[in-house]
């Protein structure tokens, strides 16, 4: 028996079909992308299927959605067969990528099982890979854009900053509201740190830096001592630093461990 207003899904196919509340089905096809639709069928407008708009939609369209799951309440998987996986909010929004670019085997995903810890397991075209979508411990590595080995970390206005031993890089943060075009432009969810320009070098030490009612972050390279504004680097001094300290009692000094004794 036909649904009431399942009519509108003559001429689409249908890939996945999740809860989305008590009262709703969340509806994935493949070439018009998502839909909501009263579960069990409303009278009002003769029970009609709303589209579901995310910030996904393109990237649903060009990588060709073939299966979906329910991770909990707030959090859908949906499996592709040119992009991978990708998890999306209740509302609609990007949390992450499963791809190839962070790992996943490769970006054909025919379907999705989730355990009873949140685990999001794919069967891909050459095996089978788990994601602890819900763990969390997150790893970042050169996949994600952070090269080199990690020496210090800093938070600083709201950036996680990481000097490493090819350089100084920070974690761009996810916009609060987000469209999409292309693939490329979900480069921010997949390579989510950025190397601060003007620095190549090792970098040892990392300092927040408060004076007064300004703050500014230090580091500490083979190259010398920097300031790093708005995520760009200026050179202070030129003196190889290994480790970095602001004076308690006088906190416009700044003592500056060297590889033959200190300086400030």
């Amino acid at each position: 028996e036909l649904v009431k207003g399942g009519e509108a899904f003559v001429n689409k196919r249908i890939y996945a079909m999740l809860s989305h509340s008590k009262t709703q089905l969340l509806i994935a096809t493949r070439e018009d992308g998502l839909f909501l639709m009263d579960d069990p069928p409303s009278a009002e407008n003769n029970n009609a299927p709303v589209p579901f708009k995310t910030s996904a939609d393109p990237y649903l369209l060009q990588s060709q959605v073939y299966h979906g799951a329910r991770i909990n309440q707030s959090l859908y998987a949906f499996a592709t067969l040119r992009g991978g996986v990708i998890i999306l909010s209740r509302e609609g929004g990007i949390v992450s990528v499963l791809n190839k670019k962070v790992s996943l085997q490769n970006d054909n995903v025919k379907f999705l099982f989730v355990d009873r810890q949140g685990g999001v397991w794919m069967a891909l075209d050459d095996g089978i890979s788990r994601a602890s979508v819900l763990s969390p411990i997150s790893r970042y590595n050169d996949m994600t854009g952070l090269k080199g080995s990690v020496q210090s970390l800093s938070e600083f206005n709201g950036f996680l900053y990481a000097g490493t031993t090819q350089g100084i890089y920070y974690m761009e943060k996810h916009p609060a509201s987000f469209s999409m075009e292309n693939f490329e432009d979900l480069d921010p969810f997949i390579h989510c740190f950025k190397p601060v320009p003007g620095i190549a070098s090792q970098c040892w030490d990392l300092l927040s830096v408060q004076t007064g009612n300004s703050s500014e972050l230090l580091a500490a390279t083979t190259d010398g001592i920097y300031r790093i504004k708005d995520n760009q680097a200026m050179l202070l001094s030129p003196v190889y630093g290994f480790t970095l300290l602001q004076s308690r009692k006088f906190t416009n000094r700044i003592y500056v461990g060297m590889q033959n004794g200190l300086s400030s």
